[in-house]
């Protein structure tokens, strides 16, 4: 992915619902995919930012270790 794909925006976490949180939980394996999916893809792009400017990392090092983190997140089942 391109630098310029990760500038400006919003860099704050988004703030959860206990409806998506409930959504973890479902029996439906479906409803608990579309749940991971956006979180996923809310929390990508702040991870990423907090990761480059934060830590100082360069572009391709934060996009690892965000990636990283994620997908430490979906071996342990979290």
């Amino acid at each position: 992915m391109a630098e310029h794909e990760f500038t400006g925006g919003d860099e704050r976490f988004p703030a959860r619902d206990g409806r998506s949180s409930q959504a973890f939980c479902s029996e439906d394996g479906a409803e608990r995919k579309r749940a991971l999916d956006a979180l996923c893809e809310a929390y990508w792009k702040p991870v990423y930012k907090y990761v480059r400017l934060r830590w100082n990392r360069a572009a391709p090092d934060a996009q690892d270790l965000t990636q990283g983190f994620f997908a430490e997140l979906l071996e342990r089942n979290f």
